[in-house]
């Protein structure tokens, strides 16, 4: 097949799938009953968020991601950990409501 022009992804395209495979296996996760703790605080929540989504970016990377693109990352992570907060046990689940109402 030499006649296929070759597909190269962009150094943020390929970070992004690189993100996708990992929230594969948080969706492994859930689907097993099994979640990640969020915090209830906004603050350390996101910035938890953050250090985990910008840690999967390769040092050679790291100069060249856009900031929007870190953001996309930030957010399919989010929907995932947040869908995952539905299969801990009950008490964790109000006590992360409770805190999230009371702090709105």
């Amino acid at each position: 097949m030499p006649n296929e022009p070759v597909k190269t992804l962009t150094l943020d395209q390929r970070y992004l799938e690189r993100v996708k495979r990992k929230l594969r296996v948080l969706k492994l996760l859930e689907q097993a009953n099994l979640g990640v703790f969020l915090h209830s605080d906004d603050t350390i929540r996101k910035h938890s968020i953050q250090h985990f989504t910008r840690s999967m970016v390769r040092t050679s990377e790291r100069a060249h991601i856009k900031e929007i693109t870190y953001e996309a990352a930030e957010k399919m992570v989010t929907e995932v950990l947040e869908s995952m907060q539905s299969v801990l046990p009950y008490d964790v689940q109000y006590i992360y409501r409770s805190r999230q109402k009371f702090e709105h």
